[in-house]
């Protein structure tokens, strides 16, 4: 049993760390093959990120006041509306940015650095998910962050495995991290419901 929890312990470490990992490896490897452009748009694209995803982000606040308002006033309702409209939000910021980054970079990929362009790309398209779940101040709001980070991680490597085995396009990249963003949001309209059950109690 403690086996079996210290193997599900590093395995949670490792999905967690992989943007890390699999980032630093894919720029090495692009770095020996001198495929300096990828490697500068992609340091331009991880510098970038946090502001420009915070600000695109911004609109959530609006829906954030009237979630508390419906909450302390027990509107469960309400608060499942304006908490899917919040989720379904952030689902679709997610995914423009992790398919379009992942797209940018692996459409062109020759069979030669396909690999490393996808670990490059995938390190760009979710470090900065982890990096702003992380760094949320709200206990809450973190939780649910990081599941919708872990999430994002595990739909980029599906779009992976499915790039290395048939040829992609952008409507069926969508329409697999859509589905992993769609399992998301009845998390966290869950979650949104659990919590004001629990401040009420």
């Amino acid at each position: 049993m403690n086996q079996l929890l210290l193997m599900t312990e590093v395995a949670k470490r490792l999905l967690f760390n992989s943007h890390v990992i699999c980032g630093l490896a894919g720029c090495i490897w692009l770095a020996i093959l001198g495929e300096w452009w990828s490697i500068i748009y992609g340091l331009f694209a991880v510098i970038a990120a946090e502001s420009i995803l915070r600000f695109v982000l911004k609109p959530r606040l609006i829906l954030t006041g009237s979630m508390v308002d419906s909450a302390e006033r027990g509107n469960t309702y309400g608060l499942i509306c304006l908490g899917s409209l919040f989720s379904l939000y952030s689902a679709i910021i997610m995914t423009v940015w992790c398919v379009g980054v992942l797209l940018f970079f692996n459409l062109s990929a020759t069979h030669a650095d396909a690999l490393p362009k996808f670990l490059w790309s995938y390190g760009i398209a979710t470090g900065p998910w982890i990096y702003m779940a992380l760094n949320e101040l709200d206990c809450d709001s973190r939780i649910v962050s990081i599941m919708f980070a872990i999430l994002a991680q595990l739909a980029c490597f599906a779009i992976g495995i499915l790039m290395f085995c048939t040829p992609i396009t952008v409507g069926r990249a969508i329409v697999i991290f859509a589905s992993f963003m769609a399992v998301g949001i009845v998390i966290q309209v869950i979650l949104f419901v659990q919590m004001r059950e629990d401040r009420l109690s």
